[in-house]
């Protein structure tokens, strides 16, 4: 950058509010702003969820993004297609098959519809939980199991964590969100134990394997 500049416009739409909105193309914008170098600008009409998917695809491509920030971008693009999709002509509806959204995200992260919902439900978690996923503390497929229980169940169990310096075998957190979809169907409170994490060996944090890659899933 230092050396030709930035040759590549940045793309922005018009705020209601006055002033523009970036698009894309942040990085180059923050660092020509750091260097003092102008930055060329395209300047598109586009409503909200159009913008949001194309923010979006910015960081689903990211090497370096961490996993609960790329299930939060997974998740809105979704959700944008699913709006975008609902306002449809009926000449569109007729001409173009309709495909599942989660489908359209699979196959622009080149993973499974499985896979891709899965990494959606680390937006379930509490805070401290997507943060031990993100330290590769926690896996990610043990991660997946305990997105199911309440948020003050996975409070119970990011205490029993703290308490015990251990995380939950995948078997733990499966048996704990069983627990919890039956404490839910027999309306009975779920054990504030997080269960039987004793029932068998814990594994100690410093023990977890790195699972960086999703599409290992």
């Amino acid at each position: 950058v230092k050396a030709t500049g930035i040759n590549e416009p940045v793309k922005a739409r018009p705020r209601e509010e006055g002033g523009l909105e970036l698009i894309s193309g942040h990085r180059r914008h923050d660092i020509a702003k750091q260097l003092g170098y102008p930055v060329p600008v395209i300047i598109v009409q586009e409503d909200n969820d159009t913008a949001q998917i194309e923010v979006v695809d910015g960081n689903l491509h990211r090497q370096d993004i961490p996993t609960s920030e790329l299930a939060r971008a997974a998740k809105m693009k979704m959700d944008a297609l699913a709006r975008k999709a609902g306002r449809r002509s009926k000449l569109e509806q007729l001409s173009e098959p309709k495909k599942r959204t989660d489908q359209i995200v699979a196959e622009d992260m080149g993973m499974s519809r499985n896979q891709v919902n899965r990494l959606v439900r680390i937006n379930s978690l509490v805070p401290e939980l997507k943060q031990q996923v993100d330290d590769k503390k926690l896996p990610f497929n043990t991660a997946v199991e305990l997105s199911f229980l309440k948020p003050e169940e996975q409070g119970e169990v990011v205490n029993f964590m703290k308490k015990e310096q251990v995380v939950p075998t995948m078997a733990q957190a499966t048996a704990l969100k069983e627990a919890s979809r039956a404490a839910q169907i027999n309306q009975k409170p779920a054990p504030k134990n997080p269960i039987a994490m004793k029932q068998s060996p814990p594994a100690k944090v410093s023990s977890i394997v790195d699972e960086k890659k999703i599409a290992s899933i």
